[in-house]
This record gives structure tokens, sequence and C-alpha cells, in this order.
């Protein structure tokens, strides 16, 4: 069987259905291929002895690209941001207040006075910096540079890990480390009620009212161009055509199902893209043993703790759902089990006893945080236009010059659905 379609998305993650609810809107036939049985991919939420568990801990950044498409799809959303004043650093197995303001830098015993001097006017600086000429610069070497104090210096890697995922300071770009940053501290992030699912649901919702046919279960094996369309097929023989595809997956998943001269573009990039891959373990609780310390993050070790029930509703009544997290370095090829131990006694560092109230838990070894960190030596990221192929996108948390993480994924939904309708428009004025 064949069908017809303006665009076909490829991918039913939250970038391909807000390109899908975009360029429907804008009066084009769209239809979205998903090779699960599923929507979301990693905004997926699943639902375990009642409580909401994320793949991993989810923020919302505030202000970032994704609430801007959010708000302009009318995708509602609700949640709260975490209080930040429960937060401590973790050094050497001790506690240290957590340095968010003028506050608490003065509080913290993490620094001495001279430390705290510099910290304090590193973070001053952030907001006017000119990061231009820091776009090829590693974070590694702007540390090296700019830092004295060794606590400084982690402490700064440390926030950069928790904002960007990427535990990877000798590949990141120091400019693309503090934009993130910035973003961060002028507006915070959200934890939302009910997980991310809700998302994916309300972007779907927005599509299929758009007349979107969402298709799941549909496991694409060839994206061919066809004159000067392009032929989606999928592995039971049925196919596609359309005048553009966005492919709304991983890099490497890009590169395997395409076909003809773009296919070299696509491995490029693939071969280019270093992922920020994160350990993780999720557990519900009957309680908090230790109600006093609902944030924490490893200064000597890349760890993150958050409870995230304690801001938004992913909990039954009374009940306490938290992620522990371990930032995995590019090199870092440890055994599944080794990482679970681990985050289990980060955990027991955090809330001792929490085996005791545990309902359930769910460990995630080793998954795929971004597809791709901002590395200093590549240069601004690829797409969504694939050069040399007319009508064909890419859009993802690896594409465009916009944003990080899901953020990424957002703007180049929306950038690569632009694109589609501009063309459209310029075909028409051409004839």
């Amino acid at each position: 069987m064949s069908n017809r379609a303006d665009v076909v998305v490829v991918g039913g993650g939250v970038a391909g259905l807000a390109a899908a609810a975009i360029v429907a809107r804008r009066g084009l036939s769209c239809a979205v291929l998903e090779r699960s049985s599923g929507l979301g991919g990693r905004a997926a939420t699943t639902l375990r002895e009642g409580f909401a568990m994320n793949l991993g801990g989810h923020a919302l950044y505030r202000g970032g690209a994704a609430e801007r498409v959010l708000d302009e799809l009318g995708v509602a959303r609700t949640g709260s941001p975490p209080a930040a004043s429960a937060g401590v650093m973790v050094l050497g197995g001790e506690r240290y207040v957590l340095p968010t303001s003028f506050s608490t830098l003065l509080r913290t015993r993490l620094f001495s006075a001279h430390a705290k001097l510099e910290f304090g006017q590193l973070l001053a600086r952030l907001p006017g910096m000119d990061l231009r000429p820091l776009e090829t610069v590693p974070l590694a070497v702007w540390l090296d540079e700019h830092t004295s104090h060794p606590r400084v210096r982690a402490a700064v890697e440390t926030l950069v890990r928790l904002s960007t995922y990427a535990n990877a300071s000798a590949t990141l770009g120091t400019a693309a480390a503090f934009r993130q940053l910035r973003l961060a501290a002028k507006s915070g992030v959200v934890y939302l009620d009910g997980g991310w699912q809700t998302l994916v649901d309300g972007l779907a919702k927005v599509a299929t009212d758009a007349g979107v046919p969402v298709v799941t279960g549909s496991v694409v094996v060839e994206v061919s161009p066809v004159g000067r369309e392009w032929r989606v097929t999928r592995s039971d023989g049925m196919t596609w055509d359309a005048r553009s595809v966005i492919l709304a997956v991983g890099p490497r998943v890009a590169q395997k199902m395409l076909r003809g001269t773009a296919k070299a573009m696509l491995e490029t990039w693939a071969d280019e893209c270093v992922p920020a891959r994160t350990a993780c373990l999720d557990v519900g609780l009957r309680a908090l043993p230790r109600p006093d310390t609902t944030f924490a993050l490893g200064v000597d070790a890349p760890l993150y703790f958050s409870v995230h029930s304690n801001a938004a509703r992913l909990a039954p009544p009374g009940c306490v759902m938290l992620h522990a997290m371990r930032y995995l370095s590019p090199d870092d090829r440890r055994e599944p089990d080794a990482h679970v131990r681990e985050l289990e006694d980060w955990l027991e560092l955090c809330q001792p006893g929490w085996r005791d109230v545990c309902i359930t838990k769910r460990s995630l070894p080793d998954m795929i945080a971004t597809n791709d960190i901002h590395r200093a030596a590549g240069g601004a990221r690829p797409g969504p236009e694939v050069p040399g192929a007319l009508g064909l996108f890419v859009a993802g948390d690896w594409v465009g010059a916009e944003g990080m993480l899901v953020d990424a994924s957002f703007a180049s939904a929306s950038e690569a659905a632009r694109a589609i309708e501009n063309g459209r428009d310029t075909m028409r004025a051409t004839g």
C-alpha cells in the first residue's frame, strides 16, 4: 500500500510530535510514524505502583525553546520548581550548603574565604560575559585559566553537569556550557505533574486534532529520494510518498535508514556526535527518611539526587518519588551492576534507611540523556536542513543552533517546520 502526505515525520518523540503539530496547523498534510508501541521516546513516563516514573530525572527549563513552542501550540502543563533551600553539595562524604545565592555562598563551608570570593566573582561575571570567543574553547581549558582553587573548579563543573547532563569538560564547549548555566540561573526549572508523558500526550492531541495520523508500531527501514520527493518504506512494505521528510530520531538511526547521496552526510554527523549518558535509579518510597535533604550534588563524584514529588504530583498521597543519577563520562564503560551499586550507596548517603521504606524502584544503568553534547571542536551543530537533499530535515536534541537537551528538540522541530512552510510558499510563488 502507498500513502501520500506533504510531510512525513519519522519518530514520535517530542521533536517529531511538535514538528507534526506545527506543520499541520500551517495547512500541510502530515503523518507521524513511530517504531515503538507508544509515543514519547525518552520523554515517556511509566506508572508503577501509583508512581509516575520518568526515564531518569527530567526537568523543564523555564524560558527555553521548549516552553516557547509548547505555549505556541497551547500544550498545557502544571508543575513547580524544586526548592534549592534544602540542597547540599557532597564532598568526601561531608554535606555542604549548596551555594545558589549570596547568602548561601556566605554560609557554606565548601569554600575558604578567598575561594568564596573567586566563586562569587565568576558567577557575577557570567550574565554579561561575551561568549562568542569561547565557542571553540573546551570548558576544561577555560577553567584551567580562570580558576585557582580546586574546589571552585569542581563546583563549577558540578553545576555544569547539572544543567547540561554532560560529564565531559575536556570536550564540552565553554560557550554552550555557560549559556545553559545562564538559563538555569535566570529562570530555573520545573518538575511536571504526572511526568513528561503529559507533554507527549498534549503534543499528540494537538497533532491529531489537526488531522495528523500518528501511527505507532511503524518500523521505518528506508528513506529514499524518488525524483523531487521522498519515499518512506516501512518493514511491512507499506510506503509513504512526501515532498518533505523530517527524521526526528537519533543520528545513528537516521543514518541507517537513509538512502541516496545524503547518507554520507548523516554518517559524518553520526560519527561526530558525543552522547551524554547517565546511569539512573528511580525510586518510590512510603516516606522520606531524611526530610531535610531533598536535593544533593556530588562534587568529587558526578552524582545527583532529587525528590521530584516535593514539587510535582508524581506519587500516591503521602509517598515520595525520587531520582538518583550518575553523569557518565564518554569513556565510562563500567559494568551496569557497578553503576546500580554506586547509586544505591549514594542514595543511602542522602536518605539513610531508604530501603526500609521502598515500594518500587527501577534502574537504568546506561541511557542516553542527549544524543550530542555541544563539542568545542565540533563547531555549530548540524541541521535541521540536510545540505544537498532538498526536502530532507532532521530534528532532535542533537540538531540546530539553539538550546540544549529538550530545548534543542523543540527548537529544531520548529525550525524544520518553518523551513518546510517557507519552501512551500516559495514553490507557490514560482509556480
